[in-house]
């Protein structure tokens, strides 16, 4: 049997070989997630089940009441779950893992648009198969694949120079997670290097307003709908860090809180500042492509992580999803999403078995060569001239 002939699906032509791989791929995803389906994690017990009790016994008009602490837009999910004839453990992480698919699908597609020569398949396998990506969603039951989702079609849409669906998707990403702000420093730069529109900002605050509409009608005073973000970070905690070896785990996690949360916000905006400048002198001088905007995204997002305090142990999903697209990028930096990944799956399994096993002083410093190799790739890709993208 001859596995290299073509196929033609919907007039695209497909290789025999690779339609076969991927739904071996696809398949063998989808096995491991449904041995993880009835895995049910704290954050289920104490929130999701009550919530959806709630939304199944009082409806739609039960959001009109500060108990949830989830954007509107993900507690309209849980509404139409919390109406269907299945188990909600069940139907919250087939959603998910809805996106999983899509997100590696999509990865693949912006892996792509920088390396030419690459089969896809290869990259929406890592995704697919990734364990922080299948952990996420068929067993701790969360969402961050859809937002991640959204942030990297703007990123394919900034590859093809199309700036208003970039900021459309990255606004939709918003509205549903205050973690996708991460992306942020990416559509400053290229605000002031003229590839997004000052205008286009404003649908980020647009698509959030759109989506408190409904729970603002059902009763929820305005002020609280606005702030629902501010309340999430706001929240009180008994450390620094949610249980990701960032840099308070080098310090004293656990002493300061007060202080140190307001200082390590301002210290990661400053360095964050210092960065972007430099960046964009560089672009000034040298020109830009996309190349260089994919390093500033995972150099930004690996910085706010590690300085940011209030980490939880997924908010590395973004920063670990890119480490795959750069290191197709860059072959010999193949090492920088294995290290990514097995940083954030030490800190899943921490919050899996409610305690730390592994020494995260160990992976913090991990993540300190993760950020100073990735610094001193960008630095040298900024010398070099570019034609103007």
């Amino acid at each position: 049997m001859n596995l290299n002939v073509s196929i033609k699906i919907f007039n695209k032509e497909y290789k025999l070989l690779n339609l076969l791989m991927g739904s071996a791929v696809i398949l063998i995803g989808l096995v491991i997630r449904l041995f993880l389906f009835s895995y049910i994690s704290g954050d289920y017990t104490e929130f999701l089940s009550r919530w959806e009790n709630v939304l199944r016994n009082e409806g739609f008009s039960s959001l009109k009441d500060g108990w949830y602490n989830y954007t509107p837009l993900y507690m309209y999910v849980l509404l139409i779950i919390a109406k269907l004839p299945v188990y909600d453990l069940y139907a919250i992480k087939f959603f998910s893992v809805v996106f999983d698919l899509l997100l590696a699908f999509f990865t693949a597609k912006a892996t792509r648009r920088l390396n030419k020569q690459l089969n896809p398949l290869i990259v929406f396998s890592i995704v697919w198969l990734a364990p922080t990506v299948i952990a996420n969603s068929s067993m701790w039951g969360q969402c961050d694949s859809i937002y991640v989702f959204l942030i990297v079609l703007s990123i394919i849409y900034i590859f093809a120079d199309d700036s208003l669906k970039a900021m459309i998707c990255f606004s939709i990403a918003f509205a549903l997670k205050l973690q996708s702000i991460f992306f942020a420093p990416v559509l400053i730069l290229l605000f002031f290097l003229k590839k997004i529109k000052f205008w286009e900002f404003f649908l980020v605050p647009a698509a959030y307003f759109l989506s408190i509409i409904p729970i603002w009608i059902a009763g929820r005073p305005l002020k609280e709908c606005l702030l629902i973000y501010k309340g999430q970070a706001e929240g009180k905690t008994a450390a620094l860090s949610i249980n990701y070896p960032n840099i308070y785990y080098l310090l004293l996690n656990d002493a300061y809180i007060d202080l140190y949360k307001t200082v390590g916000v301002i210290f990661t905006v400053c360095v964050l500042l210092v960065l972007m400048y430099h960046i964009l002198s560089k672009c000034y001088e040298n020109g830009f492509d996309n190349d260089i905007i994919l390093q500033t995204a995972l150099v930004s997002g690996s910085i706010i992580v590690f300085l940011l305090p209030g980490m939880h142990e997924r908010y590395s999903y973004l920063v670990d999803i890119i480490a795959i697209i750069y290191a197709f990028t860059r072959p010999k930096k193949y090492y920088v999403p294995l290290l990514r990944i097995f940083i954030s799956f030490i800190a899943y399994q921490t919050y899996f078995v409610y305690g730390m096993y592994f020494n995260y002083e160990i992976l913090a410093a991990i993540q300190i060569f993760l950020i100073y190799d990735a610094v001193m790739t960008l630095y040298k890709t900024l010398n070099e001239k570019k034609d103007l993208a």
